[in-house]
């Protein structure tokens, strides 16, 4: 990875209206490097990784919930109640009453009310449940980068396959111009029938379609992977992998669906837990600190004073279950239920896939080495006949058909080898992303 600075060429090429960007890949390392800094999937990973732990640090403080509330009051009493006191409270006659105004008409009134939980079971379920989903977050995010690089993967050597390919064909359409070209030579000499020479320009037309097909396959699996990276439409993407030979390659056991069945479980244990327990009792402990400055005159008046008050105690709020806190219950239950059943196939799939890129490995090395003898074979075959053609002493028809044979397993070995270097990287990937 240190050489991918050299392997990743990006070269601007400048013109009066605007600057062309051309993205050369050498290696599908370069490749992979490229996606992890451009790609949509590493770019949401990374914000859900960012979301999963600010979600748990907050659900850490949240299991004191903390909180507090500030009221100001301003009370214009543009009339003061009457009180009828006994009279003779003021040296009046017995049995008489007098009229009198208690309280100031301007008051202005500060309540600050702090409160925070001594105990409360299901925010600390929370916050334990939050610690795991970042886990599972962590996690999840491998299983989609694992995904998405191997995806990359095998666009890219489909890429290298199918250019390689494209060469092979050019090669061999160079063979049928010369078949051609030599048919007509004979068909003037009066050797060779017309049927013969037409015989051999359809078999140059038809690889000459072969080719622009395997072209037009190239571009499109360009245009994936400029999807894959979020390359923009407008760059132009080049790969230029020159593949040296096949190595063998061992392959180490991955469980991310294993580790991720697992935090499933676990986070939705967490959850039912946590559900059941807001049908638990909590206590908190709160308080009041007050300012009240009550006047005759106005607001704000200097002349009175602010007078404080405070009080400080415990408070336990008690729910009562109800149908949907029940019924919620019985839904975390459940999820954790499918959770367990999942884990059992999870890990059974995780199982499976580690034997079957063994198995895809083995098969196309096998594939490669059958693909290369009969490609040898093929050719050899094809040019005795070339030869024996060359000397009249060979039927057209049957020369056409050993070319198409020698082309079919040409192009067959290019694939089987591609394919080889393909499941290596699987390989190589299933070892890296675990």
């Amino acid at each position: 990875m240190k050489q991918l600075n050299s392997i990743i060429v990006l070269l601007f090429l400048l013109s009066s209206t605007n600057a062309q960007v051309i993205i050369i890949f050498s290696h599908p390392d370069s490749a992979i490097a490229y996606s992890a800094k451009n790609s949509y999937v590493f770019k949401n990973g990374n914000e859900q990784d960012f979301l999963a732990k600010y979600q748990s640090l907050f659900a850490g403080i949240n299991r004191f919930n903390p909180r507090a509330a500030v009221n100001y009051s301003a009370t214009d009493n543009t009339k003061l109640s009457v009180n009828f006191i006994p009279a003779e409270v003021f040296g009046g006659q017995a049995g008489s009453f007098k009229q009198v105004q208690f309280g100031q008409q301007y008051i202005q009134l500060v309540n600050f009310m702090p409160q925070f939980d001594l105990v409360n079971p299901a925010a600390w379920a929370k916050w334990e449940s939050a610690k795991i989903n970042q886990e599972l977050v962590a996690v999840n995010n491998k299983v989609a980068i694992k995904n998405l690089q191997e995806s990359l993967l095998s666009v890219y050597f489909n890429i290298v396959s199918f250019e390689l390919q494209q060469s092979i064909a050019k090669q061999n359409l160079l063979n049928a111009d010369s078949v051609w070209k030599i048919a007509i030579q004979k068909n003037q000499a009066g050797i060779l029938r017309i049927q013969d020479v037409n015989n051999t320009l359809v078999n140059k037309l038809l690889l000459q379609n072969r080719l622009s097909q395997l072209q037009y396959a190239t571009q499109q699996q360009y245009y994936a992977l400029k999807l894959l990276c979020d390359i923009p439409a407008n760059d132009s993407v080049a790969v230029t992998y020159k593949p040296m030979g096949v190595l063998g390659s061992a392959i180490t056991q991955n469980n991310l669906l294993i580790q991720q069945s697992q935090l499933q479980i676990k986070l939705a244990h967490k959850e039912y837990k946590a559900n059941k327990l807001l049908n638990y009792p909590i206590l908190s402990i709160i308080g009041n600190l007050a300012w009240q400055e009550s006047s005759n005159q106005h607001f704000f008046d200097n002349s009175a004073n602010w007078i404080p008050a405070s009080y400080i105690g415990l408070r336990l709020n008690i729910p009562i279950p109800d149908a949907t806190k029940i019924s919620q219950t019985k839904l975390y239950k459940s999820n954790l239920r499918l959770a367990e059943i999942n884990a059992s196939h999870q890990a059974l799939q995780q199982e499976t896939q580690n034997r079957q890129l063994d198995i895809d490995y083995a098969k196309a090395m096998d594939n490669f080495q059958v693909a290369k003898m009969i490609s040898s074979l093929k050719t050899d075959t094809y040019q005795k006949n070339f030869n024996l053609f060359t000397q009249d002493i060979y039927a057209t028809d049957n020369l056409l058909v050993s070319f198409s044979d020698a082309l079919t397993a040409q192009l067959n070995e290019q694939a089987a080898f591609i394919n080889t270097l393909f499941q290596q990287f699987r390989i190589k990937l299933n070892n890296t992303i675990k």
